[in-house]
C-alpha cells in the first residue's frame, strides 16, 4: 500500500509540473491570438478544447485497453499521428505566413 502512494505523490508532482507550466498548446494560443486578434486566439481555444474532448471520448470508449489487447495497433495509432503532425508541417510550410523577421506586421503594430 504504501508503494501505491508514492506513485500518487509522483503522478500529483508531474501533473503540477505540466500545469505550472505553459506548453505548445498556450504557444499556440497565444501566437493565435497576437497574429490574428481575439477571435483568432477564442477559436485557437475552442480547437484545444474540442481536442481534450475528444481525449476524453477515446478514453472512456477504451480505446487504451483495444491498444493494450492488440499491440499492432498501437503502431498504426502511433504511424497515423505521425503522419498528421507531417502534414500539419507542410500545410504551415506551403502556407503564405512565414516566421522570421520578414513575416508581415500584426495590426498590433
Amino acid at each position: 500500500m504504501a508503494d501505491y502512494y508514492a506513485q500518487l505523490w509522483l503522478f500529483f508532482v508531474i501533473v503540477f509540473g505540466v500545469v505550472l507550466l505553459p506548453g505548445l498548446d498556450m504557444a499556440y494560443v497565444l501566437g493565435s491570438a497576437l497574429s490574428g486578434g481575439r477571435t483568432a486566439g477564442l477559436t485557437a481555444v475552442s480547437g484545444i478544447v474540442a481536442g481534450g474532448v475528444c481525449l476524453v471520448t477515446v478514453t472512456t470508449l477504451g480505446i487504451g485497453v483495444l491498444v493494450k489487447t492488440i499491440p499492432g495497433a498501437f503502431n498504426v495509432l502511433l504511424l497515423a499521428g505521425a503522419l498528421y503532425i507531417a502534414w500539419i508541417g507542410v500545410t504551415i510550410l506551403r502556407s503564405e505566413s512565414r516566421f522570421g523577421a520578414g513575416a508581415a506586421c500584426s495590426p498590433l503594430c
